[in-house]
């Protein structure tokens, strides 16, 4: 069974760090010296950093779409509107979205928001193209 905290505790320390680091250069050991856990602890969650990275952003994909699901239980959901709720859930993940995609984040990050929100969206998805989640760089 995962532990919540834990894994909350090693997401915060990874966060932490990618402020001041790329996260290509953030070691294990520096990911547990940081949560206070051990690299057992680590194992038990992900495979290496580049695993984390990517189970994170999926992580904030998720979130984001399971906000959505909760505004659109009405079926006549039009894109204008899709596009206005996404937008606003963005902004509410806007830290760690800027985190993971600028500087010290990486360039996979909006290749895992389109596939995993479009997939994530089902019927909604067809409403928006590619080239909305582009919009996704400049929140």
């Amino acid at each position: 069974m995962r532990s919540r905290k834990a894994d909350n505790k090693l997401m915060l320390a990874f966060f932490k760090l990618l402020e001041t680091k790329s996260y290509s250069k953030i070691s294990v050991s520096e990911i547990v010296a940081e949560a206070s856990l051990s690299r057992t602890t680590f194992y038990r969650y992900y495979t290496d950093v580049y695993d984390m990275y990517d189970k994170i952003s999926v992580a904030v994909v998720d979130r984001i779409v399971a906000e959505l699901a909760v505004v659109f239980t009405d079926k006549s959901v039009d894109r204008e509107l899709l596009l206005e709720a996404f937008s606003e859930k963005l902004e509410s993940q806007k830290r760690y979205i800027k985190l993971l995609s600028g500087e010290n984040g990486g360039k996979e990050f909006f290749e895992i928001v389109t596939k995993r929100a479009f997939f994530c969206l089902g019927q909604y998805g067809a409403l928006l193209s590619k080239s909305d989640f582009f919009a996704v760089k400049f929140v």
